[in-house]
C-alpha cells in the first residue's frame, strides 16, 4: 500500500469472508423446462431457474454449485437477517438477472469463472456484491445502493462493470484488493461514504464513467500499473479527484477532473495526460509528490485545461518532474509553481 501522505482520514481495505449456508428445495421443472424456485436452496444441476416468490433466509438464500446455470429472479426480493449471501456463485457459466438482495452480510457473491449477475439490486447489504476468485466477472446494468460497507468488493480475480450504479454506500462505490484486471464502463459512482473507487494494484481501465460527489477522494489508484481513464467525469468529491499514488503507465485521457475539494490529480509515479480537463478545484490543478517506491515522479501534459483551481496549476515538491506541453494554465495562485 502506498504512503500516509495519500491517505485523507486513513483508510483500509478489509478482505471479507462471506460464509455461505443453504438450504435445499427447488420444485421440479415445468412444461416450460424452466424450474421454479419457491424456497431457499442450493441449485446443483445445469438449467433455467425462476423463482417465483419474495424468499427469506436465517443465512445464505440461494447457492449455485452447477455450472450452465441461468437464474431468473423476476423481481422477486431475498430478505436476509444480516448473516450470510443472498446469492452464491459458485459455477461456471452462471448467469443471474433481476434479483433483489437485501439484508444480507453481502448481497451476491460471485465465486465461479464466467459469472455474470445483470440487471439486480443490491440494497441494505453490509457490502453489496463481492467477487472473491473468478476470471471474467461481469456485473452489468445492476443497482448497487445504501450498503453499509463498499457497494462492489472485488478481492480476486478479473471482472467486468458496465452500466450499473454505485450509490450511497457507507463505504466506497468499488474497491479491489491486490488482484488482476478491473474494467469500468458507464458506470455512475456517487455519494459514497469513504471514496468513489479505490484500486490497490492491478490494471484498472476506466472509460465512460461518472464519479461525483462521494465523500473521499473520487478515484484512488494505488500502486497500479498501466491503467486506463478515458472519458470520464469525476466531479464534486470532497478529497482529490485523481491520486495516482506510487503507480506506473497511468494514462488519462479525455477526462473532466473539476470541484473537487482537494487537487485535480495528485500523483507520485508516471502519468500521461491528455485532452483533458483539470479546473475550479479546491487545490492544485496537479500535485506532484516525490516517488518512494516507483523509479521517479515523470509526469506529461499535453493539450489540457488547467485554471480556475485553488492552488496552483501545477504545485508540490515534484512540480518540477511535470511537463506542460500546451494547454493553457492560468490559475489563482498565479500559473505554474516550481
Amino acid at each position: 500500500m502506498a504512503l500516509r501522505q495519500w491517505r485523507q482520514g486513513g483508510v483500509a481495505l478489509v478482505v471479507f469472508f462471506i460464509a455461505s449456508s443453504a438450504v435445499t428445495g427447488a420444485a421440479p421443472p415445468g412444461p416450460t423446462d424452466s424450474t421454479s424456485v419457491d424456497s431457499c436452496t442450493t441449485i446443483d444441476m445445469p438449467g433455467e431457474y425462476v423463482v417465483t416468490e419474495d424468499l427469506s433466509a436465517d443465512g445464505t438464500c440461494l447457492t449455485i454449485t452447477a455450472d450452465d446455470v441461468t437464474l431468473d429472479g423476476a423481481g422477486h426480493e431475498l430478505s436476509g437477517n444480516g448473516t450470510g449471501t443472498g446469492v452464491v456463485v459458485g459455477g461456471e457459466n452462471v448467469t443471474v438477472r433481476n434479483v433483489t438482495a437485501t439484508g444480507f452480510d453481502a448481497g451476491a457473491d460471485l465465486d465461479g469463472q464466467n459469472s455474470s449477475v445483470v440487471e439486480s439490486t443490491f440494497s441494505a447489504n453490509r457490502v453489496g456484491v463481492t467477487v472473491t476468485t473468478p476470471r471474467n466477472a461481469t456485473l452489468s446494468n445492476n443497482t448497487v445502493v445504501g450498503n453499509a460497507g463498499d457497494g462492489v468488493n472485488v478481492l480476486l480475480g478479473s471482472v467486468t462493470l458496465d452500466g450499473n450504479r454505485l450509490a450511497d454506500n457507507g463505504g466506497y462505490g468499488l474497491a479491489t484488493a491486490p488482484g488482476e484486471a478491473t474494467t469500468l464502463i458507464d458506470n455512475v459512482v456517487e455519494n459514497n461514504s469513504k471514496g468513489g473507487l479505490l484500486f490497490a494494484s492491478g490494471t484498472p481501465t476506466l472509460r465512460d464513467n461518472q464519479v461525483r460527489d462521494n465523500g473521499g477522494d473520487g478515484v484512488f489508484l494505488d500502486e497500479v500499473s498501466g491503467a486506463t481513464l478515458a472519458n470520464n467525469t469525476v466531479t464534486g468529491n470532497d478529497g482529490v479527484g485523481l491520486a495516482v499514488a506510487e503507480s506506473t503507465d497511468v494514462g488519462l485521457f479525455a477526462t473532466n477532473l473539476s470541484n473537487n475539494a482537494g487537487d485535480g490529480i495528485r500523483v507520485a509515479g508516471t502519468l500521461d495526460v491528455s485532452n483533458s480537463t483539470i479546473t475550479d478545484n479546491g487545490g492544485d490543478g496537479i500535485h506532484a509528490l516525490t516517488a518512494q517506491l516507483v523509479e521517479a515522479t515523470d509526469v506529461t501534459v499535453s493539450d489540457t485545461v488547467i485554471e480556475r483551481n485553488a492552488g496552483d496549476a501545477v504545485g508540490g515538491p515534484a512540480a518540477g518532474n511535470v511537463t506542460v506541453v500546451d494547454g493553457p494554465n492560468a490559475n489563482a495562485a498565479d500559473g505554474l509553481s516550481r
